[in-house]
């Protein structure tokens, strides 16, 4: 699913088309015709802990279960922009405990950790790839799989979407989805006068098509830089120009 070569990180392509496809899945979300008010879907990090917790033995918190007062440890923030995270038990310490945190952003999951302190007060940073390897996630990974979803690897945390890493589009304390979903918008009503597009919704779909060939948001509004192009093939030739398909998910 992932490799190194000569300091080159690259994605397996099947991994990268889960990904690209979870993006627009949540890109979609900011879509004209999409119907505000619309109820979302049950939460999958509920579903996914109560499956862990059947499967682990060790501790597993689901954050929306921790919004009532009083709370240890202090992991919910009402301004965080993405509350659909479960927490597994991974150290626990004399002055800290430390967690592991499944981070579900539509069909996304990527971990993060978590460490609090015997006043409830929570840090997180990074999860790096030979910490993760070290927590034996193998069984919670599964139950991603299980429940159809796309775990993505820490060492691919880094790769660049555009102007955003992987990391920052994904940080549940951030709202870069929303600003993306504008760059998204922006780009669509640039393409809006292509022959056969009739309305913002038609225009937001080739993007998404555009996207789901493996072009990043930075390659296709390069590849725009103020044109409009005659059709959906010869946007496609701007693009080759510039770099080939899921260029993005290659770093070094």
């Amino acid at each position: 699913m992932l490799s190194v070569d000569l300091a080159v990180l690259r994605l397996d392509l099947d991994l990268a088309r889960h990904i690209t496809e979870g993006i627009v899945g949540l890109l979609s979300r900011f879509a004209p015709d999409v119907r505000a008010g619309a109820p979302d879907e049950d939460p999958p990090a509920s579903d996914f802990a109560e499956r862990l917790r059947r499967r682990d033995v060790r501790e597993v918190l689901y954050l929306r279960d921790l919004e009532a007062e009083p709370r240890w440890p202090a992991l919910w923030n009402e301004s965080d922009s993405n509350h659909d995270r479960v927490f597994v038990r991974v150290a626990t310490e004399r002055e800290r405990v430390e967690y592991a945190a499944a981070v579900f952003t539509g069909s996304l999951v990527h971990w993060e950790a978590a460490r609090s302190d015997l006043e409830g007060r929570v840090a997180f940073e990074d999860m790096s790839p030979d910490r993760h390897w070290s927590l034996e996630l193998e069984t919670a990974e599964t139950v991603v799989r299980e429940m159809g979803l796309t775990p993505i690897p820490p060492a691919a945390m880094g790769l660049r979407f555009g102007p955003w890493s992987l990391r920052t589009l994904l940080d549940p304390r951030l709202h870069t989805l929303r600003i993306v979903g504008d760059e998204v918008g922006r780009l669509a009503e640039a393409i809006r006068k292509m022959k056969g597009v009739h309305s913002p919704g038609q225009a937001h779909k080739l993007v998404y098509t555009v996207l789901r060939l493996g072009y990043d948001i930075g390659a296709l509004s390069d590849a725009l830089d103020g044109r409009t192009p005659a059709s959906l093939v010869e946007l496609n030739g701007w693009l080759v120009e510039r770099s080939p398909p899921f260029a993005w998910t290659r770093a070094g």
